[in-house]
């Protein structure tokens, strides 16, 4: 849907990009002293309004041949719009000025809207995901005048190695408020790069297919033609990126990498020293501790295993996270340090205040269009509509349970990921075993919101969760996206499936005592500091079935440990040969990426080169 809702945009951006406007004109670049340097001035005649009834009623619109355009729901206004060449590798800095606003008269009927797309839902008659109506939401029920910036310029995109940059100018506002409209004569933008973004001297490349396009739509054809980057080469397949691996995992935790599978993914174990694990990628990855278990006979062989721990959330692109196994040339890979239990021992903690989060990933999107990382999955979409409270849609309830409460008079806090679709009225109201809280607010924040409990009035099993959602002001619907809650609890030390992942609450030196173990081989770890967990040695083993593990910090104040054993470690997803596409240049931008099997790449060769 909102692929669909950008194509029609950018078809209407086009027309207004080659159609001769009644009321408004544009200058073209200005020739200057400064290669660096583009200079556009967008200039508007004083529109006129006029009245039309339709299905809806009286409203008022512009007349022209402008296109009346905006996000759907918005109030449709008249856009000039202009690409503009620009250098391969040029981020340029904009600076706007705008001519003094004046105002028009008042419209006696409320401006035309744009009109908004509805598709019918097939899952039980809830309404779509309307992912447009966070475009628009800012102006449903917004305060001030809209749209905020009368110009606006685009990211600089690239077509058939030809950089541009899209330039809209919107010569009216609207106050939301009052209804009243002003208009802007001109505007001036001005476009700058560095000079060491101007690509060297060289022939310029012609597209013969594309060029009549390029020289209708860019308004500084000519110039920008000699700034473009060569042409696109042909179809090569991925280049071996020397000793490098792909491991993919899903979930937190200590994962195991046994020899065998190495050995078998062609991993060179020769010098397993020189093993290093990463995360993230370029000037961004960081070095993730790892520990080699070699067994009793000190050398990594068959029967050992690699182990790290993984205790990132998921990105935006993937449930998986992806750690990438190098064989470094020199130098050894970062391993997790020892940290010994310390000889003099702190009071005993049995219990400590622990949080555990329920979450379910249903639905992929992205709430917030501003936000470029984070996850995207929700669990649920409540949809609120006005005159209906208690519609099933605006309603979710589910059970938790909370393992292994410890016997305390302490207060159970509440909280949940709960956030708008649109800048509107939004009121939601918060239910755990009876009790509620409730908040009504107007702006993308989430809900915010907690709600306190004593620990008493919640059993182990079978506690009820329960978000409601309703209208308020003017809007007629709102939908909330619930990503997940938390509850934070007493929880005594006892491990569950030999593993436990919790947080000491205590300060200064304290001793740790976990019950439940299966086995006599239990694992403490400090996890606080993604990539450099500390393995905890020296602890003590009691008991003969279940097992009991104590270990003792000299300042536990805010660390992270997880408790396992090797036989919980979880195996990873896949292990494969990093490979390298050769796509990451800034030399040769494409317009569109191909992924083939290689026995069908002479069959495109004609394609990519039309």
């Amino acid at each position: 849907m909102r692929n669909l809702l950008r194509l029609l945009w950018l078809c209407l951006f086009l027309v207004s990009t080659l159609a001769p406007p009644l009321y408004a004109a544009a200058r073209l670049p200005e020739s200057t002293s400064r290669p660096d340097t583009l200079r556009l001035t967008l200039t508007s005649q004083r529109p006129h309004l006029t009245s039309e009834r339709r299905a809806d009623g009286l409203v008022t619109t512009f007349e022209g041949d402008l296109p009346l355009v905006g996000p759907p729901g918005a109030p449709a206004l008249p856009v000039v719009g202009r690409l503009v060449g620009l250098p391969t590798r040029a981020r340029p800095t904009v600076t706007i000025h705008l001519r003094e606003a004046q105002p028009l008269p008042r419209p006696t009927a409320p401006l035309a809207r744009v009109p908004s797309v509805q598709i019918e839902s097939e899952r039980e008659g809830i309404p779509p995901l309307l992912e447009w109506g966070r475009e628009a939401g800012s102006v449903s029920e917004g305060q001030g005048w809209y749209p905020a910036a009368p110009v606006t310029v685009g990211e600089p995109m690239t077509m058939r190695g030809q950089a541009m940059v899209q330039v809209a100018f919107t010569p009216v506002q609207v106050n939301l408020a009052t209804g009243e409209l002003r208009w802007y004569p001109s505007a001036d933008i001005e476009l700058s790069w560095e000079a060491a973004q101007l690509p060297a001297a060289s022939s310029i490349v012609e597209d013969p297919s594309h060029e009549p396009l390029l020289a209708a739509t860019l308004s500084n054809y000519e110039e920008a033609r000699g700034w473009r980057s060569v042409a696109a080469g042909p179809l090569v397949a991925p280049q071996a990126a020397g000793d490098s691996w792909m491991i993919a995992v899903e979930g937190s935790g200590l994962f195991r990498v046994p020899y065998e599978q190495l050995a078998s993914a062609t991993v060179p174990l020769s010098d397993p020293d020189r093993l290093a694990l990463f995360h993230g990628s370029g000037s961004t990855a960081e070095e993730q501790a790892i520990w080699l278990d070699e067994g009793a006979d000190n050398t990594f062989g068959p029967g050992d295993a690699l182990y790290f721990i993984n205790t990132r959330l998921p990105g935006r692109w993937s449930k998986q996270s992806a750690y990438r196994l190098e064989v470094l040339t020199s130098g050894t890979g970062q391993r997790m340090a020892e940290v010994a239990v310390p000889p003099t021992q702190g009071p005993l903690v049995t219990s400590v205040s622990h949080e555990v989060r329920f979450e379910e990933d249903t639905l992929y999107m992205q709430r917030n269009s501003g936000a470029k990382e984070g996850e995207r999955w929700y669990w649920k979409q409540l949809a609120a509509f006005a005159g209906s409270p208690g519609d099933p849609a605006s309603i979710f309830e589910t059970t938790f349970d909370l393992p292994h409460m410890a016997a305390t008079n302490s207060v159970v806090r509440v909280t949940t990921e709960l956030g708008p679709l649109y800048t509107r009225c939004h009121l939601a109201r918060l239910l755990v075993n009876g009790r509620s809280v409730e908040k009504q607010w107007t702006d993308m924040a989430g809900f915010g919101q907690f709600l306190d409990l004593p620990q008493s009035e919640l059993q182990a099993t079978g506690n009820t969760f329960r978000v409601e959602a309703e209208t308020c002001g003017t809007a007629p619907i709102d939908f909330l996206m619930l990503n997940s809650f938390t509850v934070l609890y007493q929880r005594a030390l006892v491990v569950s499936d030999d593993i436990l992942d919790f947080y000491s609450d205590r300060s200064g030196s304290v001793l740790f005592q976990l019950a439940g173990l299966t086995t006599s081989g239990g694992l403490a770890f400090e996890v606080g500091t993604p990539g450099v967990p500390q393995r905890i040695i020296g602890g003590s083993i009691s008991g003969s079935g279940p097992y009991s593990l104590t270990f003792g910090r000299v300042d536990a104040a805010g660390e992270r440990y997880l408790v396992t054993t090797r036989q919980q470690a979880q195996a990873v997803d896949s292990i494969t040969r990093h490979e390298d596409s050769g796509l990451r240049t800034d030399l040769s931008p494409a317009d569109y990426l191909i992924i083939t099997h290689p026995a069908f790449a002479a069959a495109l060769q004609p394609l990519v080169e039309h």
